[in-house]
């Protein structure tokens, strides 16, 4: 009888040759056994292709590759996530180096404090000085239970002050309960060009009692010329129309979360700043398709604050969303 293992690695690849045999080394030298490497090629078109086969030869029992079509990086880790056998879920990134503890020890923080996610620190190598990151500012060994987890990661995740911008939301210093993913079946937005990783984060945690952290740093992000995070600033300067899709759909996923949650009654002002940044993003995706004329663009525009002026409920609703943003 085969027995699962205990962490599923999901790793998408797109076009990161250059430190791809590095990366997958990382994870394949994992000090945790228990593992299964799940590799994702999402439709590369350099020698990322021959690298991925290469590599799925060399180690049949313990790397899984699927190969699919570009469809960008939530459909990858979507696509793994449809075959991960592991009790637990770590996504890694294609051009990073993961230590070799990064799974042991996550596993362990999680397990022995009887929680659903725990996370680490990670640091830029590609930066002039020393940058650690952590998902918490300030977050050193502790675990968080579910009053603080609303109050120090949930709610600023929703993003409504530009104060809480040092809450972050990395998916490669994280490990997620598989059994929670399944059960409540979350997924990554596809299409999303940036910021996916705290999408999912913000739909995982109203699910999460117990959160624990570990200031050690397990995990090297490296900026590369075709690293996601590259690709997404050649985006965003280059396509607004696209950056605005991306930015409606991560506003839309706060507003969901908030509202599937029933999370107005421990944050009541946030549900009218939450709505109107939707619709502004809505608004703004609408009137920079270029593809339409400008009597389509109106059209469209009309729908769309129909359909946000239902959402809304009633004018209260609006009244108060004016009053807090007069406010702030």
């Amino acid at each position: 009888m085969s027995v699962s293992p205990d962490v599923s690695i999901i790793v998408p690849v797109y076009n990161s040759a250059a430190g791809l045999a590095a990366a997958l080394d990382s994870l394949l030298g994992q000090s945790l056994p228990s593992t299964e490497l799940i590799v994702v090629n999402d439709g590369s078109t350099d020698d990322s292709t021959s690298i991925c086969r290469e590599y799925a030869r060399r180690y049949p029992g313990r790397l899984k590759l699927i190969e699919q079509s570009n469809g960008g990086v939530g459909a990858a880790r979507n696509a793994g996530l449809a075959v991960a056998a592991g009790d637990w879920i770590y996504f890694a990134d294609s051009d990073d180096i993961a230590e070799p503890e990064v799974c042991a020890v996550l596993l362990a923080l999680a397990v022995d404090n009887h929680a659903e996610m725990s996370c680490c620190a990670l640091q830029c190598d590609s930066s002039e000085r020393e940058d650690i990151r952590t998902n918490l500012p300030g977050s050193g060994d502790e675990v968080l239970e579910i009053e603080a987890i609303r109050s120090r990661y949930l709610r600023p995740l929703l993003r409504l002050n530009w104060s809480d911008g040092a809450v972050r939301g990395y998916c490669p210093i994280s490990l997620f309960r598989r059994e929670v993913i399944e059960r409540h079946g979350l997924r990554f937005t596809p299409g999303m060009t940036f910021a996916e990783d705290e999408a999912f984060i913000l739909r995982y945690l109203p699910y999460v009692t117990r959160l624990a952290l570990t200031s050690r740093v397990l995990y090297h992000y490296r900026l590369s010329e075709n690293s996601a995070c590259a690709r997404i600033f050649r985006k965003r300067a280059a396509a607004f129309h696209e950056q605005e899709r991306n930015w409606f759909l991560a506003w839309d996923n706060r507003l969901r979360v908030y509202r599937e949650h029933r999370l107005a009654q421990f944050f009541p002002e946030a549900g009218a700043a939450l709505l109107i940044n939707t619709l502004y993003h809505r608004s703004q995706w609408v009137l920079s398709d270029s593809r339409l004329s400008a009597p389509e663009r109106k059209r469209e525009l009309d729908r769309v604050l129909a359909a946000f002026r239902s959402a809304a409920g009633d004018r209260e609703f609006w009244r108060r969303g004016k009053l807090s943003r007069a406010q702030q």
